[in-house]
């Protein structure tokens, strides 16, 4: 047993020599590749062609890692002492009169940055939490069509006059123009969190709705005080 790895790169080419091969030797070299990639050895329990594939991918994934191990020293020791501040980026500045863009010595373009290179190391790094975070905010700010907005508040609750009174503060809001209107799950997701604050029952919900609408108030208040008092951890049963 090696030593255990949290993570590894995998090149686009391994991908597509993986591919070439007959199907069924595809899912036994990839998962292979996950083993040998995660502690370092080669298995044994696998068939010579799945064992050739990764005896040819093993020097650029041990290149590969131990460039990135020796750049997270390197960065403890506060980095390149070469490197001055202000300075840009070395590995994507423009090579100088002494340090001529040759095979040896190659300018990362779009065109290689995921080939291996004994000479270079790109370290791409994609945190999937920003991403899912980055998708969980695109979809909050989408401006919702009429029917996407009914959907929704129908889907937050169990009560239909609640329901149905959420809907007539949703038309309120729409007729006091497009700025006051609720056109985002974000903001609907706002103001259904404050009515589920403000109030505990069916009767307090359709009150603060009321008042909003009557009063052609954008925002929801809290009538019954609840919102200053620790927050009530049975379920509401209005909401769903």
């Amino acid at each position: 047993m090696g030593i255990i790895r949290d993570s590894f790169v995998i090149f686009k080419n391994w991908a597509e020599a993986i591919e070439t091969l007959p199907e069924e030797y595809q899912l036994e070299t990839y998962k292979a590749l996950v083993r040998y990639g995660v502690n370092g050895v080669i298995p044994e329990d696998i068939s010579p062609v799945a064992k050739a594939m990764l005896v040819s991918f093993s020097r650029d994934m041990e290149n590969n890692i131990a460039k990135y191990t020796a750049s997270v020293e390197n960065g403890k020791k506060g980095g390149n002492p070469n490197f001055k501040k202000g300075q840009s980026n070395p590995y994507y500045a423009q090579k100088t009169d002494n340090q001529s863009i040759t095979e040896d010595n190659p300018k990362i373009t779009e065109d290689n940055l995921d080939e291996p290179n004994d000479n270079l190391y790109v370290n791409v790094y994609v945190n999937d939490n920003d991403i899912l975070k980055k998708e969980i905010n695109k979809e909050k700010n989408t401006i919702l069509t009429d029917s996407e907005l009914y959907s929704l508040i129908e889907g937050s609750f169990s009560d239909s006059e609640v329901c149905n009174k959420f809907k007539d503060y949703a038309e309120m809001r729409k007729a006091m123009g497009k700025n006051k209107a609720i056109r985002t799950k974000s903001t609907l997701d706002s103001c259904i969190q404050k009515l589920r604050k403000y109030a505990r029952t069916k009767e307090e919900a359709l009150d603060i709705l009321d008042y909003s609408i009557a009063n052609c108030y954008q925002g929801l208040f809290d009538r019954f005080n609840h919102g200053k008092k620790s927050a009530n951890k049975e379920a509401i049963p209005y909401a769903n």
